[in-house]
């Protein structure tokens, strides 16, 4: 019998990877790190460790925390703490919050050289704040990449800033049309930019042009309603590519309804100045004073009014709009609607209480194909329809979202949409599908709500709808009760619809039940309701074993196995690399896929010479979010985001799939049962340790030094020495 027991440290280093990935950076380093070489070694390789330290004590380094203060990443720091900035040279991210001088003297390019989020909130003057801003704006931080800075007053410039190409992302307070001129100037690669516009007599008109900003965001001061007008004229001048633009205006005055009146919300501004802007949000901020409360109500409604006689005008403005989001829809908005005012139409949103006359319609350009570039539509109110019969197909229509439809609207959609890949309704009463079953084999997610609370329920309604969609993947359906004597009968021998699943959903991979529990009313009080209430949560709860695992696991349905690791791959034989295609989805132009485009232009081909069993795509496509797909050799794909990542993170998460192997996403069985689940909690590195060890200072010579379980050779020969010596004195 074999009597040796496992340790943690026997497990390779890739499974120790594994594990410690799933425990808290600092316990990571308080439990393993100094513990010998091979741990050492192992922690500084990982480099998803991104510590976040909030410093709000002077004496915070004094504490058990120095030890890795050298792998911070995030740092944020109070007010008016005094620190070392020396402490932290791997810093990428940093935050101050009214900083000392002495700590603004400390940062400095060559004590953070790897900066790359700053953002300093201040509210008085100081001479170390110009050095700074001469710093940022100079391309000293050659890393920054995004930069805040927030004050009471106009940003400090200096004459002689030169370019700094690498800042994408400023956010500042008060600006003038000067400071503008000379901010787009020193930042040629800058993508968005929010700033408060600070009222001055003056006016710059040589702006240069600024190609590369996409994203601003402009909040007006309380001044002359047109002097804004004419400056942010000027400023939109000077951003021709400009694509997203958000305007917060605060407006505190008697005379806010005559303003109103002839306004034109900056409908020509934007016409003749951002031809490919894709988005524009007006913000009007309101007061709360008195004075104001009585006529807030009737100048809103007076706004909506001015919109709606405007619309005609409004949308032959935005040629180029790909998401419209209405939230009052109007006979006059709907008749605008076609592909010649909305060729680039891609998301559209239509939410209304009371059906328009017209709103037929627009539902026959929407399932006829009206819209070629449509991929997403949001309908509140489907019914009734009047024009089922005449719809065509619309193939460009992926995502569909309704409220209130029934079987006929249910089969002439799936009908009307060949290719969609997302549907979600609620089906307001029980209709059944009878003989018009419509296959759709590619709808992969469905979600129904079931509004009804008709008791018992009734099943068999529900065959029909999932009959049609046989290779459906992501089923979840919400169904709601009321408390009552009769449901828990019920409720002991309901399979949870898994006979249905089971015979028509033969490739599901994923199931919900939202079981939603509700409040009898009627002559009950409220007191019997919660004791009625409790007793209901109790007895469901104590259901039958085989019931409760019906209802979350559907062991015909859902794949499961237990863990385990597979090393046959190259034992014996040469290793052969599990993946096989590697398809980049990148933007050309979305600040997200900057380390993306970073990791294509400087190390993919590097990575194809190094690994030529690997076939690599590159797929453009124009504003989405980067991705990597990897397919394997067991027929399995992964698939993995890739926003906001820098060249080293895009590095890591192609090399962590190219030492995959492709496992789907299994229900993993434990080798263990229990009847009680455990008192102890969660385990953590000082579960089982004694008390002595979380109370100690670290680092601890004791615990740092290496513990043999059998006395060493230099220990018997150090003991042989001390020994001679003892008999050589007596």
């Amino acid at each position: 019998m074999n009597t040796h027991k496992s340790q943690l440290e026997d497990l390779p280093n890739e499974l120790l990877s594994e594990i410690l990935r799933n425990l808290d950076a600092r316990d990571v380093f308080r439990a393993f790190y100094q513990v010998n070489s091979r741990f050492n070694e192992l922690i500084q390789s990982f480099q998803h460790l991104q510590l976040t330290f909030h410093m709000n004590s002077n004496n915070f380094l004094k504490t058990n925390d120095e030890i890795f203060s050298f792998y911070v990443y995030t740092l944020i720091i109070s007010p008016w703490i005094n620190f070392n900035l020396q402490n932290f040279p791997r810093v990428r991210r940093l935050r101050l919050d009214n900083p000392l001088p002495k700590v603004l003297e400390q940062l400095q390019p060559n004590i953070m050289p790897h900066l790359e989020y700053l953002s300093v909130f201040y509210t008085y003057n100081m001479y170390e704040m110009v050095i700074l801003h001469e710093n940022v704006f100079s391309n000293r931080f050659v890393n920054l990449k995004s930069c805040e800075l927030y004050e009471k007053q106009t940003l400090i410039t200096i004459p002689h800033w030169t370019q700094s190409p690498s800042l994408q992302v400023l956010k500042t307070e008060y600006i003038d049309s000067t400071i503008f001129k000379i901010i787009l100037g020193a930042c040629p690669n800058l993508y968005f930019f929010k700033f408060y516009l600070y009222p001055t007599n003056g006016m710059t008109t040589d702006i240069p042009l600024h190609n590369n900003l996409k994203h601003m965001i402009i909040e007006l001061q309380d001044v002359d309603w047109y002097y804004d007008d004419n400056t942010i004229n000027a400023f939109l001048k000077s951003v021709p590519k400009l694509e997203q633009l958000e305007i917060h205006r605060r407006f505190y005055s008697q005379h806010m309804r005559e303003n109103i009146k002839d306004y034109d919300w900056f409908s020509l501004i934007i016409k003749h100045r951002l031809p490919i802007l894709r988005r524009f949000r007006f913000y009007f901020h309101l007061s709360k004073e008195e004075k104001l409360i009585g006529c807030i109500d009737e100048n809103i409604q007076i706004q909506i009014e001015l919109i709606n006689t405007k619309l005609e005008d409004k949308l032959s403005c935005f040629p180029n709009i790909h998401r419209i989001l209405l939230d009052y829809v109007t006979d006059d908005l709907i008749t605008q609607f076609n592909s010649q005012v909305l060729p680039c139409l891609e998301y559209l949103s239509v939410s209304h209480k009371v059906s328009p006359f017209y709103m037929p319609d627009l539902r026959g350009k929407i399932f006829s194909n009206g819209f070629p570039n449509l991929k997403s539509c949001y309908i509140s109110r489907m019914k009734p329809a009047y024009t089922l019969r005449e719809w065509t197909r619309s193939p460009s229509l992926r995502f569909l979202r309704l409220n209130d439809i029934d079987a006929s609207i249910y089969t002439s959609i799936l009908l009307a949409c060949p290719n969609l890949y997302y549907l979600k309704f609620r089906l307001p009463e029980r209709s059944k599908i009878e003989s018009n079953i419509v296959l759709h084999s590619n709808l992969k997610r469905l979600l129904i709500n079931l509004n009804h609370d008709e008791w018992p329920w009734d099943d068999n309604f529900l065959d029909g709808y999932l009959a049609c969609v046989p290779n459906l993947e992501k089923l979840r359906i919400n169904r709601s009760v009321s408390v009552d004597s009769n449901v828990m009968n019920f409720l002991q021998h309901y399979d949870w619809l898994l006979s249905t699943i089971s015979k028509r959903l033969l490739v599901i991979d994923r199931f919900e039940f939202d079981f939603n529990v509700k409040r009898t009313n009627g002559f009950m009080e409220n007191r019997f309701n919660s004791r009625l209430m409790s007793q209901f949560l109790r007895r469901i709860t104590s259901l039958p074993i085989q019931s409760i695992r019906s209802f979350h696991s559907f062991d015909d349905v859902t794949p499961a196995k237990y863990i385990s690791t597979r090393l046959k791959n190259g034992v014996g034989s040469r290793y052969v690399c599990q993946l096989q295609r590697l398809t980049i989805q990148v933007c050309k132009e979305f600040r997200t896929s900057f380390g993306t485009r970073d990791w294509i232009a400087n190390d993919l081909t590097k990575f194809a010479r190094e690994h030529p069993y690997v076939v690599v795509y590159v797929q453009p496509r124009r504003h989405r979010a980067p991705n990597i797909v990897g397919e394997y050799l067991t027929g399995d794909r992964q698939w993995i985001p890739l926003s906001n990542c820098d060249r080293e993170k895009v590095n890591w998460w192609i090399h962590s799939l190219l030492t995959q192997k492709g496992d789907p996403q299994w229900r993993l069985l434990k080798q263990m049962h229990t009847d009680s689940p455990s008192v102890q909690g969660i385990w953590t590195p000082f579960t089982n340790k004694p008390i002595d060890r979380i109370t100690r200072m670290y680092p601890d010579k004791d615990l740092t030094e290496m513990e043999y379980p059998h006395i060493t050779a230099t220990q018997q020969i150090q003991e042989l020495f001390e020994q001679e010596k003892l008999n050589k004195t007596s």
